[in-house]
């Protein structure tokens, strides 16, 4: 992933209507992952990429389901070097994609 780079999502019609609450929850879930990361909060990173392998991919934000799966993996670790790099990524992917409705 790159700074620059745009990814577009294709969410369902149905689902339009709940999306900018998901989207802003999205964004919530990315602070507290950066404040877990600063108080090495493990177990609570490692539920929130847990959560992130459900719901994002009802919406076709497959990428943070893939940022899920890292969280979790890398919490159960203790690694933090690896927690800030996904919060990078998710950072970069919440800036920088863009939704199609089909």
């Amino acid at each position: 992933m790159t700074e620059n780079e745009v990814w577009t999502v294709q969410t369902e019609a149905e689902l339009a209507h709940l999306l900018p609450a998901f989207i802003e929850n999205r964004w919530h879930d990315l602070g507290k992952l950066r404040r877990l990361t600063e108080n090495n909060g493990f177990d609570e990173i490692k539920r929130l990429g847990h959560g992130l392998q459900g719901s994002p991919g009802a919406f076709g934000f497959d990428y943070l389901v893939q940022l899920g799966r890292e969280m979790e993996s890398a919490s159960e670790r203790q690694d933090l070097q690896s927690l800030q790099l996904i919060a990078e990524h998710f950072q970069m992917f919440m800036s920088n994609h863009h939704v199609t409705i089909v």
